[in-house]
């Protein structure tokens, strides 16, 4: 049986989390986790969103 379509309300807080399947590590090196925040910040700028940590 499928799981249930996620929620999609405008104006919505959501959950974001960015891991590995399993917990595994993401980001080997510094510069893994410097290029993601750089993309991050792009994306940011070009649809402004609250990004809250």
């Amino acid at each position: 049986m499928p799981r249930p379509p996620r929620a999609d309300v405008a104006g919505a807080i959501y959950h974001v989390l960015n891991r590995g399947n399993g917990r595994q590590t993401l980001f080997h090196k510094d510069a893994d986790y410097e290029a993601f925040e750089r993309v991050l910040h792009e994306g940011l700028e070009k649809h402004p969103v609250d990004l809250l940590a």
